[in-house]
């Protein structure tokens, strides 16, 4: 009955039988340690976390950057909206070479972020969100669960929930001025202001990948167009838009 159970699971082919039955009779809220594709990785039960551990490492969600940069590429990548830092270990994953910064909001994703990081001498971690200024604003719980807190204000929109306080940095300062080649960009309607007021900036960076939360924010599609209308773009196999500079 319990084989059955685990292989109904559906993350059981990503994490094997051992660990989908340790995962189901975890109590709820609890760390659990999972092994996806050779990496350690703690993740919440009951949150979104394993859900996206295993798009990032065993179903491959960033893999078109394999195609549009060379193995030993050794430039800097950052991740905006690092949540618990998986996208951060695909990409050292891909690139060794690599200097990955992986920025986070949230002081609880954040704690998670660094038990999973610390095995990556290339990925540095930051506890902050991006933004257009250096400022301290609220993070939200727009109802969405751990992996979609924000700091846009949509209190008209829906229920939401002031978490704490946060501070922001640039794409300016948060690579301490060295050229930024990939940007990851995953902040719950924060791209709008990015779009809006650091589009300079923005086009410097040669690879944008974008996912854009148009419901957030009204007309930040139209926004991200107007940014790629000089560049090559096209939507990789999830829901992200990828912007390459010509």
């Amino acid at each position: 009955m319990i084989r059955k159970i685990c292989r109904g699971y559906k993350y059981s082919r990503a994490i094997g039988f051992a660990q989908s039955l340790s995962y189901i009779f975890t109590r709820k809220g609890k760390l659990v340690k999972v092994t996806i594709s050779g990496n350690k990785i703690y993740v919440r039960k009951g949150s979104k976390d394993l859900m996206v551990a295993v798009s990032c490492l065993f179903s491959h969600e960033f893999s078109a950057l394999k195609f549009l940069l060379p193995g030993n590429f050794s430039g800097t990548i950052v991740d905006a909206g690092g949540y618990i830092g998986t996208a951060a270990i695909a990409f050292s994953n891909m690139f060794p070479k690599a200097e990955v910064i992986t920025i986070e909001p949230s002081i609880d994703n954040y704690e998670v972020i660094k038990k999973n990081i610390a095995p990556f001498s290339k990925i540095k971690s930051i506890n902050a969100a991006l933004s257009s200024k250096n400022d301290s604003v609220s993070l939200n719980d727009l109802s969405t669960g751990e992996w979609g807190y924000s700091i846009i204000d949509i209190k008209d929109n829906g229920p939401q929930k002031k978490l704490h306080d946060v501070e922001c940095v640039t794409l300016k300062n948060v690579a301490q001025d060295k050229h930024i080649d990939v940007l990851k960009l995953d902040i719950e309607g924060g791209e709008y202001d990015l779009l809006t007021n650091s589009l300079s900036d923005l086009k410097k960076i040669d690879i944008v990948i974008a996912e854009l939360h148009e419901r957030i924010v009204p007309n930040t599609e139209k926004k991200f167009f107007q940014f790629s209308k000089d560049r090559i773009i096209f939507k990789d196999n999830s829901e992200k838009y990828i912007s390459v500079s010509k």
